[in-house]
């Protein structure tokens, strides 16, 4: 092969290379979250919190009464500091600190007749925390 052969097959390789990488950057990025919308009988408020850093903490208040429990109320931890509560925090009050690179991978949860009776979080390093 010549010179101009390998240059020119060089500079095919760059081009292609090239426009692989513009495909790449101009595809969007997958969203790292989902969001379910609201469930229940529309009782009750729907709400959002959010906060800079990552979740380092997860707090529920458990309601017992005559006939069960239900959970009352949350906060969620982003690095230090806690959010403002959302519900009420009467009742048991359930906490759970997450280690060092430890994020939470999946909620889950159950309700009768308007009230969440169980919720379970599930962290990344396998841990469980069910209230």
């Amino acid at each position: 092969m010549c010179g101009t052969a390998i240059y020119s097959k060089m500079l095919q390789f760059f081009l292609i290379l090239s426009a692989v990488y513009a495909l790449g950057m101009a595809a969007p990025l997958p969203d790292l979250f989902s969001y379910s919308p609201a469930a229940g009988d529309g009782s009750g408020i729907e709400f959002s919190t959010a906060s800079e850093g990552r979740i380092t903490g997860i707090r529920v208040w458990e309601y017992n009464n005559y006939w069960g429990g239900y959970i009352s109320g949350f906060q969620l931890r982003y690095e230090s500091n806690w959010t403002a509560e959302v519900g009420v925090n009467s009742g048991n009050p359930m906490e759970m600190i997450l280690y060092d690179k430890e994020a939470i991978i999946q909620i889950s949860g159950k309700y009768y007749s308007g009230y969440i009776y169980e919720l379970v979080f599930v962290t990344n390093q396998g841990r469980l925390f069910k209230v």
